[in-house]
């Protein structure tokens, strides 16, 4: 499920962020890629300002994301600045699939934003979308809202 929230500030992320974002889905094309997302959350504004790439570990790589266990953990140890994740689909659209809702529960507490990232069909550009992390239904089952995406210097 993915809705816009017009009264949520939105989501600025560091042009060098997402150079490096496409660099990594372009080099690992046709599989899955992820990451996590660094940055700061202040009067519901979010700054993104760090792309950190983290091995994909699915059995199904070209279809499917698992972030390496240990390098989740280690960034999960450290929440300092943990904003959100990032991963693409190399094939589709960057709206979630049911798998990235199904998966969503795992890390609803402890990310903001969640984002997905597709190739255009120029082949050397990006298409991505944000979203924020809902945990404010109840029971707490997280959804994505999609948020306006703002690139920055």
């Amino acid at each position: 499920m993915s809705n816009t929230q017009p009264n949520e500030g939105g989501i600025m992320l560091n042009y060098t962020c997402l150079r490096m974002i496409a660099e990594h889905l372009f080099l690992h094309l046709p599989m899955e890629i992820c990451g996590v997302l660094r940055g700061t959350s202040q009067a519901g504004r979010i700054h993104i300002i760090e792309f950190i790439p983290i091995l994909n570990t699915s059995s199904e790589p070209f279809h499917h994301f698992t972030l390496q266990p240990e390098e989740w953990i280690r960034q999960c140890l450290n929440p300092q600045g943990l904003i959100g994740i990032v991963h693409s689909h190399p094939r589709t659209p960057p709206i979630p699939s049911s798998e990235d809702l199904n998966q969503l529960p795992m890390f609803g507490q402890l990310i903001q934003t969640y984002f997905i990232a597709s190739p255009a069909p120029d082949g050397v550009s990006i298409h991505m979308n944000a979203y924020r992390v809902d945990t404010s239904e109840n029971p707490p089952s997280p959804i994505l809202r999609q948020s306006a995406l703002q690139i920055t210097n």
